[in-house]
């Protein structure tokens, strides 16, 4: 007995020094988990703009936006509170078929509309979730493989590397054929109705990540162009 505790001492206090073993996992001190709060989604055929309503619980969220389109680029994103928020371009597939956008919402979210303009108008489906926990400071990973982004038939999988080990995996793909795409195992889809031709996946992770594969499950090798991110958790 005294040899096994001696042995449990020793192994406790080469974790302690070194840094090894479970205390690199640890949240940051006072950090809010990674949670989603509010998502929202919607497509239509050929107006010029789309509008998606989100209601969110929680002040200092990041919001994201994923918009898929037969008229890129997007020439702006705004919200209906003036002043609320300010949207930016994170990523952008080559050709602008899906883009991402990204804006930090300092307070909690009543039936906000945020819509989206492409260059002309046609087919568009716009999703949008807000992230509870995020860094706001600075809330997207800094590894250097991120933001991904990639065009033509596959561009699924999206891949992820992170340099965080608590983060938000966000990805989305825009679909050359495939009516009604669903997310890939381990991932949660973004609900949305109609025929989309798109998808809007997440997870939420809590160990650092290399080469993951965000995938699709219905319309798997059909993508014709994605973006991938990851968002760390706060404070």
């Amino acid at each position: 007995m005294k040899k096994l505790f001696s042995l449990f001492v020793a192994l406790f206090s080469l974790v302690w020094l070194t840094g090894t073993g479970w205390l690199p996992l640890a949240a940051p001190s006072g950090a809010i988990p990674l949670s989603i709060d509010g998502p929202g989604a919607e497509n239509n055929t050929s107006n010029a703009t789309t509008p998606v309503t989100i209601s969110t619980s929680n002040p200092n969220d990041i919001i994201i936006i994923t918009a898929a389109t037969n008229a890129g680029p997007i020439t702006g994103i705004s919200g209906s509170t003036v002043g609320a928020f300010t949207f930016r371009s994170r990523s952008s597939a080559s050709g602008a078929n899906i883009e991402l956008w990204w804006a930090k919402a300092t307070s909690a979210l009543a039936s906000e509309v945020i819509t989206v303009t492409p260059t002309s108008a046609n087919f568009t489906t716009v999703y949008a979730l807000a992230i509870t926990g995020a860094k706001t400071s600075a809330p997207f990973d800094v590894n250097g493989a991120l933001p991904y982004f990639h065009t033509g038939v596959p561009s699924d999988p999206a891949v992820v590397s992170t340099t965080a080990a608590n983060t938000f995996l966000v990805g989305g793909f825009r679909m050359n054929a495939t009516a009604q795409p669903t997310a890939g195992a381990g991932f949660t889809a973004i609900a949305s109705t109609g025929n989309p031709f798109a998808v809007t996946e997440y997870k939420i992770v809590s160990s650092v990540q290399t080469s993951t594969n965000v995938t699709i499950t219905t319309g798997v090798g059909d993508a014709n162009g994605s973006v991938a991110d990851a968002i760390v958790q706060g404070p």
